[in-house]
């Protein structure tokens, strides 16, 4: 009978342990959404884009992957806007990084990108946007 009880114990422990673990992952996952970027630079600059929703990662062939979609222009200007996708595995190491574009987004409009990378290894769990570059235009400087 003890044993019963420390089996249910156990049991228990386990499933209360994997829900804070799952909780845990749908917060870091929502946290992270349309995380806003500004353009390089060493005084303050006003946020010029930032990602919109979740990114899409799927394979395409052999062991080349693409990632999709979308980011947004928050400035008054059209921008290049320079985004770069990683891929880990459940250890969190980096499996795969894709580079690229979003090219003359128009002011405050949402646009979407595909870019395309190489994997080490043929399964991740997270997929990471971040914005690397703003250009054109930025600080009235550039044209396209």
């Amino acid at each position: 009978m003890q044993k019963r009880f420390a089996r249910i114990g156990i049991l228990a422990g386990l499933a209360l342990f994997g829900l804070i673990l799952l909780s845990g992952i749908v917060i870091w996952t929502y946290s992270h959404r349309g995380v806003p970027a500004v353009a390089a630079s060493h005084t303050s600059q006003p946020v010029l884009a930032q990602t919109v929703g979740l990114a899409t990662a799927k394979m395409a062939s052999g062991t080349n992957f693409v990632v999709t979609g979308q980011v947004k222009n928050l400035d008054k200007a059209q921008h290049d806007i320079y985004v770069q996708a990683t891929l880990k595995n459940a250890s969190g190491q980096v499996v795969g990084i894709a580079k690229g574009m979003a090219d003359n987004v128009p002011a405050g409009q949402v646009q979407s990108y595909s870019i395309q990378g190489t994997l080490t290894q043929p399964t991740w769990t997270t997929v990471t946007v971040t914005i690397t570059k703003i250009s054109e235009n930025v600080n009235g400087q550039g044209s396209d």
